[in-house]
């Protein structure tokens, strides 16, 4: 029978080898890990500005002014947020997610999609939910200001924010694949 020689392989490719092994590790749990960071970052200044807003509205109706459109033009919501807000009896008092999604919806259009939710002392649990294929950021909140109870949905598109994270994504991985191909052929 033959005998099959092996070849011994140089110990220059097994270094090249054990390298490109490191390096493609190591560029993408660093890409991974900025997608990731970029996530929780948004996520948290969503978070925040909704905060903020529902804290307004808050102040707002405490200060005696009627929940109407006229807290829109006294600017009490701030830019990118939708709210809307219905009495006691279920009526629509405010809405301004026509705007931001360009027509009208509803608790069965809703279908959460929320992969984690905040929820911790002192903040409104923050929801990622789907309405008309479109993605927010999303807070329900009970108010009550002498007897009189509102439902307020508050609401940040996540529209560009989504692109964004598309585009990091797309270039992390053109970056670590770059970086990989430079690291066995140079």
């Amino acid at each position: 029978l033959l005998k099959i020689k092996k070849k011994a392989i140089p110990i220059s490719l097994k270094m090249t080898l054990i390298y490109v092994g490191i390096l493609s590790i190591t560029l993408l749990a660093t890409s991974m890990l900025t997608l990731f960071g970029q996530s929780y970052v948004l996520f948290m200044q969503a978070d925040e500005d909704i905060t903020i807003t529902a804290a307004s509205v808050r102040e707002y109706l405490e200060m005696g002014h009627p929940f109407d459109e006229e807290m829109i033009k006294m600017n009490v919501i701030l830019p990118g947020i939708a709210v809307q807000a219905f009495n006691s009896d279920n009526k629509i008092l405010v809405n301004t997610v026509d705007a931001a999604n360009g027509k009208r919806w509803n608790k069965k259009e809703r279908d959460e999609v929320t992969p984690f939710v905040i929820n911790y002392e002192n903040k409104l649990p923050l929801h990622i939910v789907e309405i008309n294929g479109s993605y927010f950021y999303f807070v329900e909140q009970i108010v009550t200001v002498k007897h009189q109870s509102y439902k307020i949905h508050y609401l940040k598109a996540m529209g560009e924010q989504a692109h964004f994270l598309k585009v990091l994504s797309k270039s992390l991985l053109a970056t670590s694949v770059l970086g990989i191909l430079c690291s066995v052929f140079i």
